[in-house]
């Protein structure tokens, strides 16, 4: 016989019995009241099941299933007395429903990786912004770029000098303000003119940029204090350009305090990295000297510089065919190998957008092939600074390492008084006899 559960609403087949038997529907579970045979065959509609018995060990229905269940027999479950529709939320079918649900535990769990993963997670997503801004960020200056950059289109006269010193030698203040804007288009100049009168193309000219960087931002040259480091060359019978350094970080900033520099060189980056890291300031101070002072030879142009002013020296000789001699003290000769902990801290790289390809283009081991003229290096033994290793390095690896280059060694003294009193002296010699 047939028989239809009031519950799912499924069709059953039940073999029939001499008397009512109680029977569990093998799709929802809900026992049924199935009368005996001799009541009736074909199908029957079973109204209200019974509730008594509701947990107990019925067996399947023999040979039953859903008419329209491919699988054969479904294996029986414990369930309440009422189908799915009808159930309480105090049934046993409910409680047994919530003992199976997902634990509190687990939630707990998840709150808890949650609250640790979060920070990591935010950092990553910060640090992968930061290195996709810098990936396409177009602003690492190379060589090619540099030259692209136009010089200003005027430059203004010397002026009345600032300053007559008791050997004759006299000093300019020069500013640069070129409406074009752009990398070179402001900048500060301390001119240098020996004692006298002289010829037109007579004089060599030695271009000093301001030391004490750490190659991330550049330096201005707006006070009279430098002249250990220029002078001499002047006095000695040279045309001397102290030039300043596109990104200069103010002097109201707090050098101090490590958030205000933080946020002033973030500032400054973009105008120092423009600038070819003060590649381009040179080169105008160059252009100035070859349109504004005529006693200047241009077959004598000297790049000198100490420390971070020292490997910017040897980046400009590297990149700017008209510099004839370079004179570097104690440079940074590896940049990349310098600062491998700065250039490789996520938060640095995202606070100077470029820094690591910057900073690998603007070393000047990278660029052995490219110095063509005479060079001059100066490095004490007992440097702290830029160890004494890196100097011998970088020679030993220079192409013309041989009557092209002058390494000049002091014993001691540390990394700036030597060049003071032996390093200037020895390069106005060198370049006075290389020149004359």
């Amino acid at each position: 016989m047939q028989i239809r559960c009031s519950a799912c609403q499924k069709l059953l087949k039940v073999t029939p019995q001499a008397t009512p038997i109680r029977v569990k529907c093998p799709g929802c579970q809900t026992i049924l009241q199935v009368p005996a045979a001799e009541q009736g065959g074909g199908f029957v509609d079973i109204g209200t099941p019974s509730s008594s018995d509701p947990f107990g060990d019925l067996p399947p229905i023999p040979n039953a299933a859903p008419s329209s269940f491919p699988g054969g027999p479904v294996t029986p479950r414990p369930t309440s007395p009422v189908g799915p529709a009808q159930q309480t939320p105090g049934s046993a079918a409910t409680i047994r429903a919530k003992k199976k649900g997902f634990p509190v535990w687990g939630y707990v769990a998840i709150g808890v990786g949650i609250l640790i993963t979060a920070p990591i997670l935010c950092c990553g997503v910060i640090a992968w912004i930061g290195m996709s801004r810098m990936a396409g960020t177009a602003a690492v200056v190379m060589t090619e770029g540099l030259q692209a950059i136009a010089p200003p289109a005027s430059f203004p006269s010397l002026g009345e000098p600032a300053i007559q010193f008791p050997s004759g030698a006299t000093m300019y203040h020069v500013s640069i303000r070129d409406a074009a804007g752009g990398a070179g288009s402001k900048m500060q100049l301390r001119v240098y003119l020996p004692a006298g009168e002289h010829a037109d193309r007579s004089l060599p000219c030695v271009l000093i940029a301001p030391a004490g960087t750490p190659l991330l931002y550049g330096a201005n040259v707006e006070g009279d204090d430098y002249h250990d480091e220029t002078l001499p060359y002047c006095e000695s019978g040279m045309v001397v350009i102290h030039y300043s350094i596109d990104g200069a970080i103010p002097d109201s900033v707090n050098m101090n305090d490590d958030q205000e520099v933080s946020r002033a060189m973030a500032t400054a980056w973009p105008a120092f990295k423009e600038s070819g890291g003060g590649i381009v300031n040179g080169r105008n101070a160059l252009e100035f000297a070859l349109a504004k002072i005529p006693s200047v030879d241009p077959n004598r142009i000297c790049a000198a510089g100490h420390s971070s002013a020292g490997t910017l020296a040897l980046m400009l000789a590297a990149t700017e065919p008209r510099i004839t001699h370079c004179v570097a003290y104690a440079p940074a000769y590896d940049c990349e190998r310098r600062m491998d902990e700065v250039i490789n801290d996520p938060m640095t790289r995202i606070l100077l957008p470029g820094l690591k390809p910057f900073i690998e283009w603007y070393s000047p081991m990278n660029h052995l092939a490219d110095f063509r003229c005479k060079m001059m290096i100066f490095h004490a033994r007992d440097d702290s600074n830029v160890p004494f290793e890196d100097a011998n390095r970088f020679i030993g690896q220079l192409p013309n390492k041989g009557d092209g280059v002058q390494f000049v060694q002091a014993a001691s003294g540390g990394h700036y008084t030597p060049m003071i009193s032996e390093g200037i002296p020895a390069a106005i010699e060198w370049f006075g006899g290389e020149t004359n």
